[in-house]
C-alpha cells in the first residue's frame, strides 16, 4: 500500500494513516471539554448503574426482612382472648370494659383483670402490623417480578447489542475486561532499593520480599483481582509512597491500597508502621474505606484465611 503504515478500524478493515493536521488553540480547547465531558457522562453512567443495582439489592433485602418479620410478630390463637374491649377516658386515667358476647354487656375490669386486656391490645396492634407488612410484602414481590420495575441497565444494554453493531459504539460504560486490561497496562519503574530481598517469585511473574507478601499476590491472583506491586504512590507534599499493593476492585472500579507489616512485634517497626498509615491517611486512604491493612508478629503470623476474607469483603 505505497509503503505507508496503516490502521485497522473496529470491523477489521485497513485505513491508510491520516497526516497529522495541525490544530488550532480553540479546536485544542473544543477537544479537551468532549474528553472531559466524556469522561463526566462514564462517570454518570456508572454511578447510575451501580445505583440501580443498589436499589434492587436492597429491595431484595427488605423484601426477605418483611417475610421474617411475618414470621415474628404473628400472634398465637391460643393467646388470643375471645371478647371485645371498649376503652372509656375518665379524667386523667382510662378505664377499660370487657364482653364475651357480640351482644353481651359490657363489664368494668379492675386492675387485677387487665391481663385480657394488655393480650387483646396487643394482638390487635400485632394484626395491624401484619397487613401492612403484608400489603407492602406483596407489593414488593409483584413489582420485582414485574417489567415495569425495570431500571436502565446501560451495560445490559451495550451487551445485548449485536456484535456487528456493538463494534461500532463507544460504550458509556466500559466493559469489565477493558477496565482490568487498563489497569493493568499501567507501567511504572519497579523500586529498587534493596531490590536482593525479592527473592520470591509470584504467579503472575514479579519477585516480592516476604512470604506474606507472596502469599498476598498468591491470593489476589487466584481470585482475578488486578493489582501492582510496589507501584508509585503521590502524596500532596509531593514525596512519593511505595505501598505493597494497589489493588482494583472491578465489579466497583475502586482502587485499594494494601499494605502488609510484616513485625508488628518490633518496636521500632511498629512506630514506623504507624506513620506510614498516618501519610496515606493524608493521600486520602482510610482502613475501612479504600486501605486494607494486615498486620503479624512473630507469635502471630499472617494466614490465608485472613487474606481471603479482605479479599471477599473488600476487592469481589
Amino acid at each position: 500500500m505505497n509503503g505507508k503504515e496503516q490502521k485497522k478500524t473496529k470491523n477489521g478493515r485497513r485505513r491508510p494513516e491520516k497526516q497529522e493536521e495541525s490544530k488550532s488553540p480553540e479546536r485544542i480547547g473544543r477537544d479537551t471539554r468532549s474528553r472531559m465531558q466524556n469522561l463526566l457522562l462514564e462517570q454518570r453512567c456508572f454511578l447510575l448503574d451501580q445505583n440501580r443495582e443498589s436499589i434492587f439489592l436492597a429491595l431484595r433485602e427488605r423484601k426477605s426482612l418483611l417475610e421474617q418479620f411475618v414470621q415474628d410478630i404473628r400472634p398465637e390463637r391460643s393467646a388470643n382472648p375471645q371478647g371485645s374491649l371498649r376503652v372509656s377516658r375518665c379524667g386523667r386515667t382510662f378505664q377499660y370494659y370487657w364482653r364475651e358476647q357480640k351482644d353481651g354487656a359490657w363489664k368494668y375490669l379492675a386492675k387485677h383483670e387487665l391481663g385480657k386486656a394488655r393480650q387483646k391490645a396487643e394482638n390487635e396492634y400485632r394484626e395491624k402490623l401484619l397487613e401492612l407488612a403484608r400489603k407492602e410484602l406483596s407489593d414488593l414481590t409483584r413489582r420485582l417480578k414485574s417489567p415495569d420495575m425495570c431500571m436502565v441497565g446501560i451495560r445490559e444494554t451495550y451487551e445485548s447489542i449485536r456484535p456487528g453493531r456493538r463494534a461500532l459504539i463507544e460504550p458509556w460504560i466500559l466493559p469489565d475486561e477493558i477496565i482490568r486490561q487498563e489497569f493493568c497496562a499501567e507501567t511504572f519503574a519497579p523500586l529498587e532499593t534493596f531490590s536482593e530481598n525479592k527473592i520470591h517469585t509470584t504467579s503472575g511473574g514479579e519477585t516480592v520480599r516476604s512470604k506474606s507478601e507472596w502469599m498476598i499476590a498468591e491470593a489476589l491472583h487466584s481470585f482475578g483481582i488486578p493489582y501492582q506491586y510496589e507501584a508509585p504512590l503521590l502524596l500532596p507534599d509531593g514525596s512519593c509512597m511505595r505501598p505493597d499493593f494497589r489493588c482494583l476492585n472491578v465489579r466497583t472500579r475502586r482502587v485499594f491500597i494494601w499494605e502488609h507489616f510484616g513485625k508488628m512485634g518490633d518496636p521500632d517497626y511498629a512506630a514506623s508502621a504507624m506513620r506510614k498509615r498516618s501519610q496515606y491517611e493524608a493521600a486520602g486512604y482510610f482502613p475501612g474505606e479504600n486501605l486494607i491493612l494486615t498486620e503479624e508478629c512473630n507469635s502471630n503470623p499472617l494466614v490465608y484465611p485472613t487474606i481471603e476474607r479482605q479479599i471477599r469483603h473488600w476487592l469481589l
